[in-house]
């Protein structure tokens, strides 16, 4: 059993640089049966906004190609 992303949005608020130190947090809003919400925020070493993200992750069993249910230890954190 796999997670596998089946949502990905980004949305970009401002610039980061190569040499930037980016402090990135992150957050589960939703765990449904099959799925699981995560949201991101990425500030720069100034506390500026970079990016707001979200991802929808499913978990996936390789060998029959089904999403299966979001196993309990996942839920139980």
């Amino acid at each position: 059993m796999n997670l596998m992303p089946e949502l990905l949005s980004v949305n970009f608020r401002s610039e980061a640089f190569y040499d930037d130190i980016l402090t990135i947090y992150v957050g589960i809003d939703e765990i449904t049966k099959l799925s699981v919400r995560m949201y991101y925020k990425i500030l720069n070493q100034h506390d500026k906004v970079v990016a707001l993200a979200e991802t929808g992750l499913v978990f996936i069993d390789y060998n029959t190609k089904k999403i299966v249910r979001v196993p309990e230890k996942f839920t139980a954190c």
